[in-house]
């Protein structure tokens, strides 16, 4: 896909270059021949993004400030909490390589699909579930383009605003004209490819099931797909009734053991549980060539203590001062919450040379919960959110405690965090308080969610979704601000693709 991205992609670190793309750089006619399907798996272990949205996406957010001299700056960390327009170089955790590895990935999808055609006709079957995870594959990685580089899905201009191109099929021209579809479009694919792959899946077919989209994760991914469109009630109910399936009948034991294993477990162990495949909430797990493993903690634009007093220990943003159960780590200086174990991908064994990598979830349980907050308070339900919230409190503050709605409003409505005795309660009935009591859970709802995924890159795409603001400040006096509104939400698309025909988006 010449006209999209460098179909070479190679990572320098130290001496060392890593290919992540070796079936693909071979050109199309002089390509291994597939005779069966054991060599078409291999292929879709490709068709997952090589590397992550997280350090990108976390540093433009909310959850960032400035450690001054004592970080340690990169030029796509600066230019990232700076808003920069273009990236100076192609390399790990800006929008640039995020876009090659994503494209890099759709392209296996489509030669897995396209062998799978070719296999089928000689006679082979057994062929479903492979097509089912090259389709579930090509639909996520094309959500999460359109979710960095366009703009916000809106019912009111979704047909017209500027998406992303949506590849479905193998290249076999040096300089095919790729186009931009809109929004809608977009959004119609992957819900086409998502809706027929997840029918397909077979998960008795993975050695591994949390590396590969299961039948599970393709939900969790519906989940997301129906509550970021979010056009009508109908959306939400899809949304909701996919985060059930997953989360069954008892939630609380499908989500993170915040009061247990990670309230007394070491750094060390913390950091390995939190992306193991046998940690019950991820629903799916990928590798990713990058190094914020290594730096989350450490970089100058990275969560400060001071951030993290007021996201985890005080003030509304807090959740009214209620003490998470696991801990923060690393001081004022470098705090964080261990999630990521660090593995070395080396060309020979004996070379201190290497390439980083991390397990990234891409889907979890947790998330389901808040999308299943999310769809209820939007249909109404307001005893069914206020019950969740309660399960998501008990599975991670210290000390157990049963919120009301009364609590909640009247901490975002006077700051004060005041208990009454139920009989006491207000009713609601009123549209005008009932409207109150949502705007307070909503904001309830962004604050704990802001917690659980600390350093994941998820705070960025509710500040695109709920048109948050956010303001950087650096030591030097500079400050930088994404209003509302703000076009720069949307990330530019890289020049290489712009220079090759794609239109960029639109900055006034």
């Amino acid at each position: 896909m010449k006209i999209l991205y460098k179909g070479l992609l190679l990572l320098a670190v130290g001496s060392t270059l890593f290919s992540c793309d070796d079936y693909l750089d071979k050109v199309p006619d002089n390509r291994t021949e597939i005779k069966e399907k054991e060599q078409i798996a291999k292929i879709l272990v490709n068709a997952y993004p090589k590397t992550s949205y997280a350090a990108l996406c976390e540093t433009m957010s909310d959850n960032v400030g400035d450690k001054g001299s004592d970080g340690f700056l990169t030029s796509e960390n600066s230019e990232a909490y700076k808003y920069v327009e273009n990236f100076t170089k192609e390399d790990q955790n800006n929008p640039i390589f995020y876009w090659n590895y994503a494209y890099t990935a759709i392209a296996h999808a489509n030669q897995a699909l396209l062998e799978i055609e070719k296999l089928e006709q000689e006679g082979v079957t057994g062929l479903d579930s492979y097509r089912g995870e090259a389709l579930v594959c090509r639909a996520y990685t094309h959500f999460m383009l359109v979710n960095m580089f366009a703009p916000d899905y809106d019912a009111a201009t979704a047909s017209t605003d500027l998406g992303i191109p949506y590849v479905e099929e193998v290249e076999t021209e040096l300089l095919k004209d790729y186009k931009r579809q809109t929004v809608a479009q977009v959004y119609e694919k992957v819900e086409a490819d998502l809706l027929e792959g997840m029918n397909l899946l077979d998960d008795t077919r993975y050695s591994v099931p949390k590396y590969h989209f299961t039948i599970a994760s393709a939900k969790a991914f519906a989940s997301r797909l129906y509550l970021w469109m979010g056009r009508d009630a109908s959306d939400y109910s899809k949304s909701l009734d996919y985060a059930n399936d997953v989360l069954g009948a008892n939630p609380a034991a499908m989500l993170r053991d915040y009061k247990g294993f990670y309230a007394s477990a070491s750094y060390y162990d913390k950091e390995a549980q939190y992306t193991k495949a046998t940690e019950t909430p991820n629903l799916l797990l990928s590798e990713c060539i990058d190094n914020w493993g290594y730096y989350y903690a450490y970089l100058r634009f990275s969560l400060t203590g001071l951030l993290s007093g007021e996201i985890f220990e005080m003030g509304a943003t807090a959740t009214w001062g209620l003490s998470y159960a696991h801990t923060i780590h690393g001081g004022t200086d470098y705090a964080h919450f261990p999630k990521w174990r660090v593995h070395e991908i080396k060309d020979n064994p004996s070379d201190n040379s290497f390439v980083p990598s991390f397990m990234m979830p891409l889907f979890t349980t947790d998330e389901l919960m808040y999308n299943r907050i999310e769809a209820l308070l939007y249909l109404d339900e307001i005893d069914a959110v206020l019950a969740d919230f309660n399960i998501l409190i008990n599975t991670r503050v210290k000390y157990s405690t049963e919120l009301s709605k009364y609590d909640i409003n009247h901490f975002y409505t006077t700051g004060e965090m005041v208990f009454f005795p139920p009989w006491e309660l207000p009713t609601y009935e009123t549209p005008e308080e009932i409207a109150e009591l949502k705007g307070s859970m909503f904001q309830f709802y962004l604050d704990l969610k802001r917690k659980d995924f600390i350093h994941e890159g998820m705070r960025w795409f509710d500040i695109r979704r709920f048109d948050l603001e956010v303001t950087h400040e650096t030591a030097d006096g500079e400050t930088f601000t994404l209003e509302a509104k703000d076009l720069k939400k949307t990330l530019q698309i890289p020049e290489i693709a712009v220079a090759n025909g794609l239109q960029p988006n639109k900055r006034n």
